[in-house]
Formats: structure tokens, C-alpha cells, sequence
């Protein structure tokens, strides 16, 4: 099977798993987990926990043309394998609400009412780095246990750039950050 088609076919069954998952919402009540496509440009995929009385979280993966059925997966028109990682990532933020109650109360404290993420003090930006870090984690896990194997490294090099966003974003370069490194801003302010 060429990389094109594992990439789908892992694409398939990842999106099989997160739709079947159910997690707890806020007041510890059992809830799914909805997945689907939303149109949004710029950001790639969103993880929506659910709060005390939602009945379910979701994950929405975004895209410029949302394709109908919005719910199933569409791997035909799909940006592979960035939006496979995406949805691994995404579920990997699942993961981390479900399994992580009080870290993830510090983080959604820090993460609901802070507008400027580059204002927050050094402690709070590693928070927020810590719980992209571990979405990753966990995504990697999932795709792991679907048969996934990173041998040409793309993923890696998707995580990297995706934490690479947040060290912008928060004016906050990490030392071992290859992104970081390439602008010349490990250990940097920028």
C-alpha cells in the first residue's frame, strides 16, 4: 500500500475511534463526543470540552469547503496528512480533559480569560505549552495504536510546527524547538 492510501486508511479508522469516544463533561456526567467539519479558514481543528450541562464535547476539523455529510470523514478531498494529524491532535486534547481533571482546571483557567497570550507570565506559557505537548502525546499514542508508524517523520515535523505557533504566538522560544532554532530565536526573546 503506497503512503497516500495508509494515510487514508488511517484516516478512516482514527476518525472511527474519536467518534465512538465518550468523555466526561464538567459535572462528571459521561458524554460523546461529537466530530465533524466546520468552514473556518486559519486554524486547523478545534477541541470544544464539555462544560456541566452540554451533553457532548466535539472536535471540529476546519476547512475552507465543508463537504456533506459533514460528519463522516471525507479523505478524498482531505489535506493528508495534515489533517490526520490535526484530528490526532485535536483528540489528543480529548484525551487530556478526560483524563486529567486538575491539570486541565489550571490550563482552562489560564486558556478561557487570557485574550493576549504573549502578555501571560513565563509559568502560564509553559501551561499552555505543556497541554500541546501532551495533546500531541496522546494523538501520537491513538495513531500508534492504529498501526501508525512516523518513518519518514512527518508527523514529528507537524508537531514541531505546531508548537513552534504557540512559541510565536506567546513571544516564549523554547531551547529545543528546531523552529526556533531556524529563526535564530532559541533562547530568545522575539
Amino acid at each position: 500500500m503506497d503512503r497516500s492510501q495508509a494515510y487514508k486508511q488511517l484516516y478512516r479508522r482514527l476518525w472511527e475511534v474519536v467518534a465512538t469516544k465518550r468523555i466526561r463533561n464538567a459535572a462528571g456526567a459521561e458524554v460523546d463526543l461529537v466530530l465533524g467539519y466546520r468552514q473556518q479558514e486559519g486554524e486547523a481543528g478545534h477541541f470544544q470540552r464539555p462544560r456541566a450541562d452540554d451533553d457532548a464535547g466535539a472536535i471540529n476539523i476546519f476547512r475552507a469547503v465543508v463537504p456533506d455529510p459533514d460528519d463522516e470523514p471525507d479523505v478524498e478531498r482531505a489535506e493528508l496528512p495534515k489533517e490526520l494529524f490535526t484530528l490526532a491532535h485535536e483528540f489528543g486534547h480529548a484525551i487530556s480533559y478526560d483524563t486529567g481533571p486538575g491539570r486541565q482546571s489550571r490550563y482552562l483557567a489560564v486558556i478561557d480569560h487570557v485574550a493576549d497570550l504573549a502578555s501571560m507570565p513565563a509559568p502560564l506559557k509553559q501551561l499552555v505549552l505543556d497541554e500541546e505537548e501532551r495533546a500531541w502525546k496522546f494523538g501520537l499514542g491513538e495513531m500508534i495504536e492504529l498501526g501508525y508508524v512516523d518513518s519518514d517523520s512527518a508527523l514529528a515535523a507537524a508537531q514541531n510546527r505546531g508548537l513552534h505557533i504557540y512559541h510565536l504566538t506567546m513571544e516564549f522560544p523554547q531551547a529545543g524547538c528546531s523552529e526556533c532554532s531556524k529563526t535564530g530565536h532559541e533562547g530568545n526573546r522575539y
